[in-house]
């Protein structure tokens, strides 16, 4: 990804964003897919494609608390972590769930007023080295614009994970936290959802996993010019 400075004040960077589009070929009846089980080389089979689009990303500092969960979609907060980033990094899964899931639980709890936290996985995204191949302790960021869950996916994630509590309203938060400070590689960029139209900007896309797993649904991203992202 390509960045370069566009303001002197407010250090808003030009940046390249890969957005999905449809092929020539693919009419408006058809349902995207992502066929993750179609190829060892880790390239997968899909039924649309990729459109880069140069894209201004706004600097979120100095504006933080004008990002709030429930209105623009993300909230941008300062909460240093009491856990060595190394155990994060380079510990087992249930290391991890030991020291740090209970921070976070406190973090989510404090700031959306829930009463009840499930965690259903964490993740530590970094760069691959090239020619390794994409495993579960070796996941780079997703370089697709896209939304983890649809209301699909995000009620059977909740079924499968949850099936006992009597949900009155829920929500599927990511908690995203650098672990090596500053993140020049594959820096996160975020959406505000008041510029996303939801009818026309996101398409439900279908991702067929290799069996048992279950196959997962997401939003693919259109672009449109009315899109505003942060970082």
């Amino acid at each position: 990804m390509t960045i370069t400075d566009n303001s002197n004040t407010t250090r808003n960077v030009d940046a390249t964003l890969t957005y999905s589009k449809a092929l020539p070929s693919t009419s408006a009846s058809d349902h995207w897919f992502i066929n993750i089980n179609a190829s060892s080389d880790g390239k997968y089979e899909q039924n649309f494609e990729a459109d880069d689009v140069k894209t201004t990303i706004h600097d979120i500092r100095g504006h933080e608390s004008d990002t709030h969960i429930d209105i623009t979609g993300f909230q941008a907060l300062t909460s240093p972590s009491t856990v060595d980033a190394d155990l994060i990094l380079n510990g087992t899964e249930e290391q991890v769930k030991e020291v740090y899931y209970g921070e976070v639980e406190q973090l989510l709890k404090r700031t959306t007023g829930a009463n009840h936290i499930v965690f259903f996985d964490h993740t530590v995204r970094k760069t691959r080295p090239s020619g390794v191949s994409d495993t579960a302790s070796n996941r780079q960021p997703v370089l697709r614009v896209h939304a983890d869950q649809t209301p699909i996916s995000a009620h059977t994630r909740v079924q499968r994970h949850a099936p006992n509590i009597p949900w009155k309203r829920f929500q599927i938060i990511n908690v995203w936290r650098p672990l090596v400070n500053p993140v020049y590689d594959y820096p996160l960029a975020v959406a505000d959802f008041r510029s996303v139209d939801v009818l026309k900007d996101l398409i439900p896309t279908t991702l067929v996993y290799p069996p048992p797993t279950p196959n997962g649904e997401t939003y693919s991203i259109i672009h449109s010019p009315q899109l505003k992202w942060h970082y």
